[in-house]
């Protein structure tokens, strides 16, 4: 089987968050009866590496309590249940470790495309991780045709099965400066589905430290945002 660590790493975090409290032999031995396991042990060695990693990439931490029977658990799971992107990522590389430990269910489990998902995630995902300003080409819903024109890419959010990218639009921003309209920066929501093209300015940007995602998104149903007050 080819190596696959993430993989691995997300099936020790699913066994953990499922049956709570394991020793090291009740960890190998499920693992033994996994599609990743093969049948082949897990070392020791391997074990404690795959803890290391995980606490280096997902900054969550498996602990071992001596005093129960050397019982290893994860220390805080609501760490990994109450934040999205890691509670997505461990169920769904769960369910699909799960599909490949039986090839009689591929065939049986009808997944849904995201649109554009696949095509500008990697490249937006590049952008926001180096404050890189993008030249979009966008065509709105119910807009005839398609504009193009800069943005400042700040988050990524998924509704729906829908990817959009959240961004200040340097455009409206300077204009609402100029007119002194407060606030002045303007954050706009864009359906990956509807950029046909995405090419990188060569500029870059800095995000602006009030920013705040949830409170950008505070009472809102979808990506749909208003200056209303919450009711």
């Amino acid at each position: 089987m080819a190596e696959n660590l993430l993989g691995k790493y997300v099936w020790l975090m699913d066994v953990l968050l499922r049956y709570k409290r394991l020793t090291f032999q009740e960890i190998n031995n499920l693992w033994q009866r996994s599609e990743l396991g093969s049948g082949d042990e897990l070392p020791l060695r391997t074990f404690h590496n795959h803890r290391k990693a995980i606490k280096d990439i997902f900054d969550v931490y498996i602990e071992c309590n001596r005093n129960d029977g050397y019982h290893y658990y994860i220390d805080e799971p609501e760490r990994i249940k109450n934040n999205n992107l890691r509670n997505w990522l461990v169920s769904s590389y769960a369910t699909l470790n799960q599909i490949q430990a039986d090839n009689k269910l591929e065939n049986r489990i009808l997944f849904e495309n995201i649109p554009s998902g696949q095509t500008w995630l990697t490249t937006l995902a590049e952008a926001m991780r180096h404050n890189k300003v993008l030249n979009i080409t966008h065509q709105g819903f119910g807009k005839p045709e398609a504009h193009t024109f800069e943005i400042e890419p700040y988050a990524l959010k998924v509704v729906k099965r829908r990817w959009y990218v959240v961004a200040r639009n340097p455009y409206y921003s300077e204009k609402n400066k100029e007119k002194k309209i407060k606030p002045g920066d303007v954050y706009l929501v864009y359906a990956l589905d509807r950029i046909s093209d995405i090419q990188d300015t060569g500029k870059t940007f800095k995000m602006k430290k009030d920013f705040d995602i949830d409170q950008f998104f505070e009472g809102c149903c979808g990506v749909i945002t208003s200056d209303e007050p919450v009711q």
